[in-house]
């Protein structure tokens, strides 16, 4: 074999070794970041519930059986808008019956009125109004 033909070869080895490691690198940086995202994410939901279960207004509202804020007003999600912030909205809507987080989060009202927020800002992305009577 030609000392070229040996140098081509060696070169393209080299070029596939650090194509692969760079690839590597950037699926354990991407990892690496999701995990660290994913951990922040826990970290704000547990501080929120333990907040919800110690504040005063949640108290008031498990014993005197009635629900805090006022969802179920239609008027109340015409006032919602793209980019409000979280306690923008249970300002407006009250504390959400369900919470659910995906990639993204979502507040529950009800059987069918929900809140969608996205998952970088933490800001309303969409909502679908509760259903009216004649639905």
């Amino acid at each position: 074999m030609s000392i070229s033909r040996c140098l081509l070869t060696l070169s393209f080895a080299i070029a596939f070794c650090t194509s692969t490691t760079s690839a590597q690198t950037t699926d354990t940086v991407s990892l690496t970041q999701r995990v660290e995202q994913l951990e922040r994410r826990i970290a704000e939901l547990e501080q929120r519930v333990q907040a919800f279960e110690t504040s005063p207004q949640r108290q008031r509202s498990v014993e005197s059986g009635t629900a805090t804020g006022n969802w179920e007003q239609v008027a109340n999600w015409r006032h919602l808008q793209r980019g409000m912030s979280k306690d923008e909205v249970r300002r407006l809507l009250g504390e959400p019956d369900r919470v659910d987080v995906f990639d993204f989060t979502v507040w529950t009202y009800g059987d069918y009125a929900k809140v969608t927020f996205d998952p970088d800002s933490q800001r309303v992305s969409g909502w679908s109004e509760p259903r009216s009577s004649r639905d």
